[in-house]
């Protein structure tokens, strides 16, 4: 597509109209002349949403094993059917996630799983811009750990500038599953390379109290001597965090994703502090987890679930309001991965959804993103437009059934294999 003009589009509260060029936002104002125009009268245009923490693959997991404790939810039940797994499985999987992310408003999503060249694959195929990671976890073997440095290697050098919509980052899974030389290593290809990092932070106490034991320092201390730290580090969780920890990650402008519904989910035992973090000068935006945690890919639902359980953890109506809780899924999103979009501007990506004005969740319309944060559900998504091309319209997506078909092959032979 060259050029799309959103005509009659609600902005802002106001009516405009919207012209891209290629993938970017050209003018916002007087209607254009384009190769596509869209009339959309009763819709209001906002920046997609960003989904800074997931395990998308994990779609297949969706209520497989719940209501269990963390432990014996890993050692008994996802890592046994996880072993599974194909990199077929993965693709169709991975395929499943960008169908809901982007019938629910999400136009990019920041990826760790394994099987990263399907999981690339399948983020290709669906049009939806991302950041894919490989899992890193050597478990302090040296074998295991060149193995992993050689596989990492070999994924940035074939897909690391291959698709101008999709990015590689490295993922070292966390401090206690990847050795102190790997941490090292990534940390330096990180800044040789500008490349973007994601690893598990500080979800629970426990993983605190081991890195302690076995370091001497807290994670964040941990990372900070290992030169981890930077604005290219994005960190899933941070819950478990210190005060001095806190203001090391502001000092390092790193980037927080919170995960509210996983870590309600799994009772970790705590809650981001989300104003303890900011006043520093962190960065915290916003993740779903994978779908055996959370159980869905809904970042609607994780922006309420974020402020609410903000207020109440400090008995406090006033935290996380909803306009900051919607520019945790999309301005915070994007500074953290480094893209240019998170909001409607001339000269900005053109990754933009259409919201349905006359769904009854949205109505009356005192406030917007109010009413998105607190009342929307994914139904109110009609349109979704990623890097100037339209993926969803009128909430279909090309392909749906096949990937459907594909995904309840797969659980009948998984559930089926002893």
């Amino acid at each position: 597509m060259e050029s799309l003009t959103l005509k009659n589009v609600r902005l802002e509260g106001k009516k405009t109209s919207i012209h891209i060029k290629e993938n970017r936002i050209k003018q916002i104002g007087k209607p254009q002349a384009a190769d596509t125009l869209i009339d959309c009268e009763g819709k209001a245009a906002l920046p997609g949403f960003i989904n800074c923490h997931a395990h998308s693959a994990m779609s297949l997991m969706r209520g497989y094993a719940d209501d269990l404790p963390l432990q014996t939810w890993l050692e008994k039940h996802i890592w046994p059917l996880e072993a599974k797994l194909t990199g077929e499985d993965i693709y169709w999987g991975t395929r499943l996630s960008c169908i809901e992310m982007l019938k629910s408003g999400t136009t990019c999503a920041s990826d760790m799983y394994w099987h990263p060249e399907k999981t690339y694959q399948a983020f290709r195929d669906s049009g939806i811009r991302a950041v894919v990671s490989s899992v890193f976890i050597d478990l302090f073997d040296d074998e295991k750990r060149e193995k992993q440095i050689k596989e990492n290697q070999e994924l940035m050098k074939k897909y690391g500038y291959e698709n101008p919509r999709i990015k590689i980052a490295y993922g070292p899974h966390a401090p206690y599953t990847a050795s102190r030389e790997s941490l090292e290593w990534i940390a330096e290809e990180s800044k040789k390379q500008d490349a973007l990092v994601h690893i598990h932070l500080s979800e629970t106490d426990k993983e605190v109290k081991d890195c302690v034991k076995q370091n001497k320092l807290r994670p964040v201390q941990y990372l900070e001597e290992l030169g981890l730290l930077s604005e290219n580090l994005s960190c899933a969780h941070g819950v478990w965090l210190s005060q001095s920890e806190k203001k090391i990650l502001g000092e390092h402008k790193v980037n927080i994703a919170h995960c509210p519904t996983s870590n309600m989910k799994l009772a970790v035992g705590g809650v981001l502090d989300y104003e303890g973090l900011t006043s520093r000068g962190a960065n915290v935006c916003l993740g779903t987890d994978g779908c055996a945690s959370n159980n869905n890919q809904s970042m609607l639902q994780s922006m309420k679930t974020a402020s609410l359980i903000q207020k109440h953890h400090t008995n406090n109506p006033t935290r996380l309001p909803a306009e900051k809780a919607f520019t945790m899924a999309t301005e915070k999103g994007a500074k953290a991965l480094k893209i240019d979009a998170g909001k409607i501007a001339e000269g900005k990506l053109a990754d933009i959804i259409l919201v349905d004005l006359k769904n009854t969740k949205l109505l009356p319309t005192y406030n917007l993103k109010s009413n998105l944060v607190y009342s929307a559900t994914d139904d109110c998504i009609d349109t979704v437009i990623v890097d100037g091309e339209i993926l969803v319209r009128d909430r279909h997506m090309e392909g749906e059934e096949e990937v459907y078909e594909q995904i309840n092959q797969i659980k009948e032979r998984i559930t089926a294999e002893k």
